[in-house]
């Protein structure tokens, strides 16, 4: 009798842990912070919900998605910054057919007002690991794209507004004040070093055709540091096109 009953107990708890399993925890990037822990345990289905709102938003994700899982999404990735006149022009580039790689900050384009609904168990991989992106020019300008896993309240950070009342819908960068705040998941940009002769930010939109278009793609190193064209920092046995101390260079 004892066995029997130390069997059923046995079955009932492992029936009680497969439908924990099968059963599926969402959690809102609308919250004052971001439950990464509990995106991270394996253990339990968790479907991670941000709001989009129809033309450009900004993302970042602690998990890398592929173009398929964004569906009708479009994603941009910053490819540089560069002055001309009084503005200063934070270039953008088309990168859906990349995915989305965890921790970095991206510009979407939304068709329309949706929910973008990622699950942890179908993630490319999942980290939790914040990989702000910093770029400069020869004029004197430098700027940092970056995103956090909790609400920020910062005077003085760029960012793109939740409802735009301008058509067509575009990517317009408006400055923070005291009452606003950049919910997790959302990204901003911070000035952190401004010229005297620029006044303006813009952000301009590339397709992956009219890289090759800009003269020059400047991203601040150190002598022996180079990132490629998104500012991700590379391994010296990389090969392909990257950025040394301001210069783009190809290593075969």
């Amino acid at each position: 009798m004892k066995h029997l009953l130390l069997a059923v107990t046995m079955v009932t708890a492992l029936s009680t842990s497969a439908f924990a399993q099968g059963q599926v925890r969402n959690i809102y990037a609308s919250s004052e912070k971001l439950n990464t822990e509990l995106l991270q345990n394996t253990n339990q289905t968790v479907q991670l919900n941000r709001y989009l709102f129809a033309g450009y938003n900004t993302l970042c994700l602690p998990m890398s998605v592929s173009a398929e899982q964004l569906g009708d999404l479009k994603a941009e990735r910053f490819l540089s910054i560069q002055q001309e006149g009084n503005v200063l022009n934070l270039y953008f580039v088309e990168c859906t057919n990349e995915g989305l790689l965890a921790g970095v900050p991206y510009l979407i384009n939304s068709p329309k007002s949706q929910y973008l609904r990622l699950k942890n168990s179908d993630a490319l991989n999942l980290n939790t690991e914040l990989k702000a992106i910093h770029m400069s020019d020869n004029k004197g300008n430098a700027v940092t794209f970056s995103s956090n896993w909790e609400t920020v309240t910062k005077n003085g950070l760029y960012g793109i507004p939740a409802k735009q009342d301008v058509t067509p819908l575009e990517a317009v960068l408006i400055r923070t004040e005291a009452d606003k705040a950049f919910l997790p998941t959302r990204c901003g940009f911070s000035w952190d070093k401004q010229a005297s002769t620029a006044k303006e930010l813009r952000i301009v939109h590339l397709k992956q055709s009219d890289v090759t278009a800009l003269k020059s793609v400047t991203i601040k190193t150190s002598s022996d540091e180079t990132y490629d064209l998104s500012g991700r920092k590379l391994n010296k046995t990389d090969r392909g096109i990257y950025v040394q101390e301001g210069k783009k260079m190809l290593k075969k």
